[in-house]
């Protein structure tokens, strides 16, 4: 139920007590029905609410047809959370009185029965009823809104409805789908990897990691270092899947929380996830922290609170890691995403600008709708609806889509009474409205010592060349030396890998047009004599030597490397391919070694650290018998004398 459908419920239970107290008696005549009606309501003011629920009945024995009882007794049912009873006593008021100032306060009631089950054209009606009934009436003004509000998701729940699209989910098979409930299924970008919540009958919940292996997910495993007895859920990871945030509840002396719902951190190293940390203050409060989602590189954290600040009951806000690794002080997202209703299950794409979440706020079908907004000139965009039958009557929450943009994974929840029965993991093919503004590739490989082919623990960093900043930056394992990192189509990429006591490596990535994942391993050469690697993101147009704009990142990168290391000299070394006479290439290539130097220069490096030098054509990395062969050779080496 949502957080506002109870408050009007509680509503409800408040507004009918000093109505029904000036006259009791219009719906019933039998004065046995209201000694026992008059009976149950001070047993209501005394908080006997099963003795008040027998006199109820006493009173609806004397008489069926007695509205207000009938309205009373739905009304204690719900504030015993008996809320299908409740529901069905308040329906039957509504019968006996379908057009009545009185139970004005039922018709809203039934209204959001109505709309919570998809019946809109009953809900438009009850609705009406409340509004003429209401006009006028002091006190009114916020089940006024309501009531508006519901002829305005039903309005736009059929335009909805006429207008579908595609959406044919499909179950995913065994060994998967075997917990009693399992939900919020989250990938690496690789889809090669899978983490979820499984949770059995007893309230058991714990969180479960399956593999991608022979074309088929694997038996899910159970992970022991970050479940315990009690339980853990909803969790996040970052697109390599080092990092895992989860939501714990419950403390323990193991493990603290500092509010009702915590988030905690663990990192995986190797294939052993670690002990899990409270991330602590200022993110974790003595309010709820819940339903992280993790950027690509796992330095951003979209998460669901209940604390102070915010627009409505639970809202979205977002945390950043500063340059020491510490979370910052998280931001609520603002009134553009969040509402005077619940945003909840926030999954932030990985393509960085794709914000996924689920509100009741906002104009849908009636329940939790799950929407789309796109971060864009340094604002998030006014959130559009995924669309039926994506969305439907109930809730949905929990929406993963794959980093290419293709597949989207959920959890199909049923309802039994007020109680979730089961909860299946379902993929589907994302239609074109539910898409993700921009498709995200990967590159992924090992990080390996050049001359032994140890593993490394690198630090990787991805800049935009278009937009000149960081995308992201990530650790390779310090186990196997695997990385992955995310690529968002739409524009060209630097990758930089370093590491202490190493030459960096920079690669370079082309992806202003649809492009492919890439799998590479990267060597990396000690700092020793003679070690040298290609400079891969310094750019000239054809046949000129003057460094384009798009090269500062990358001679940037070299003053740095020279700085931290200042005994080290270094020669620049030009190459071309085989186009053109010798004396020209040769000439051009020493011209464009020299304006990486000269660019060096203006950065404090000294000129008696720097040898320019041009080859021309005469060292070539490969045969120069393709453009793809001859781009690859017109190039600048970086070599330590």
């Amino acid at each position: 139920m949502s957080r506002l459908l109870l408050c009007v419920f509680l509503g409800i239970w408040k507004s009918v007590l000093p109505c029904f107290s000036q006259n009791t008696s219009i719906t019933t005549k039998s004065s046995k029905a209201e000694k026992y009606f008059l009976e149950a309501r001070e047993q209501v003011k005394n908080r006997d609410w099963q003795r008040a629920l027998q006199l109820f009945d006493k009173a609806l024995e004397a008489d069926e047809q007695f509205a207000e009882a009938w309205l009373e007794k739905g009304v204690l049912l719900i504030r015993m959370m008996e809320l299908e009873k409740g529901k069905d006593a308040i329906r039957r008021c509504v019968q006996l009185q379908p057009n009545h100032p009185k139970f004005k306060d039922a018709y809203i009631s039934v209204a959001q029965f109505d709309l919570s089950e998809g019946n809109y054209e009953n809900a438009e009606k009850m609705a009406d009823l409340y509004l003429k009934y209401s006009e006028n009436v002091v006190g009114t003004e916020t089940y006024r809104a309501e009531a508006k509000k519901i002829k305005a998701t039903c309005a736009y729940a059929r335009q909805l409805m006429a207008n579908p699209v595609v959406f044919q989910p499909v179950k995913l098979g065994k060994p998967l789908n075997e917990f009693d409930m399992q939900y919020f299924p989250v990938l690496t970008a690789d889809n090669q990897t899978m983490i979820f919540t499984g949770m059995m009958r007893n309230g058991d919940e714990n969180i479960y990691q399956t593999n991608w292996k022979d074309n088929q997910w694997s038996e899910p495993i159970y992970l022991k270092t970050i479940n315990t007895h009690l339980n853990e859920g909803t969790t996040s990871i970052s697109s390599d899947g080092k990092y895992m945030v989860f939501t714990f509840c419950v403390g323990m002396p193991e493990r603290r929380v500092l509010g009702r719902c915590d988030l905690f951190l663990s990192r995986k190293v190797g294939d052993v996830w670690e002990k899990p940390v409270n991330i602590g203050a200022p993110v974790n409060t003595r309010y709820t922290e819940t339903q992280a989602s993790l950027s690509s590189d796992g330095n951003t954290m979209y998460f669901v609170s209940d604390r102070p600040g915010g627009f409505g009951g639970t809202d979205i806000w977002k945390t950043t890691k500063n340059e020491l690794g510490q979370w910052t002080t998280p931001v609520n997202l603002g009134n553009v995403i969040n509402t005077p209703g619940d945003e909840v299950s926030p999954f932030i794409h990985a393509n960085g600008t794709s914000l996924y979440f689920s509100s009741d706020g906002h104009l849908g079908m009636g329940g939790m709708d799950l929407f789309v907004s796109e971060w864009k000139d340094g604002a998030w965009q006014p959130p559009k609806n995924l669309g039926y039958p994506i969305n439907k009557h109930n809730n949905q929450v929990g929406l993963f889509i794959t980093a290419d943009g293709s597949k989207g994974y959920f959890s199909d929840e049923e309802m039994r009474g007020n109680q979730l029965y089961s909860s299946i993991l379902y993929s589907f093919d994302i239609p074109k409205e539910a898409a993700p503004s921009k498709k995200v590739n990967y590159v992924k490989g090992v990080v390996r010592d050049a001359q032994n082919g140890k593993k490394l623990e690198a630090r990787l960093e991805l800049l935009d060349l278009k937009e000149k900043k960081q995308v992201a930056v990530v650790q390779s394992d310090s186990v196997n030396g695997s990385y992955l990192i995310a690529l968002p189509q739409g524009s060209e990429y630097a990758l930089y890998i370093s590491k202490k006591g190493y030459l960096f490596r920079s690669l370079t990535f082309d992806c202003s047009e649809s492009s492919d994942n890439v799998e590479i391993n990267i060597d990396l050469e000690p700092t020793l004599k003679g070690s040298k690697t290609v400079l891969n993101n310094l750019f000239f147009e054809s046949g000129k030597y003057q460094l384009m704009e798009k090269s500062i990142p990358e001679i940037e990168k070299i003053a740095k490397f020279l700085h931290e290391n200042p005994s080290i000299t270094i020669e620049i070394g030009g190459h071309t391919d085989d186009v053109g006479s010798d004396a020209a290439n040769l000439e051009l290539s020493l011209k464009r070694a020299q304006a990486v130097a000269e660019r060096l220069y203006s950065l404090g490096i000294q000129k008696e650290r720097i040898k320019a030098l041009g080859y021309g054509e005469t060292q070539p990395l490969y045969p120069n018998t393709s453009d793809e062969n001859r781009a690859k050779n017109r190039r600048i080496e970086f070599r330590i004398l």
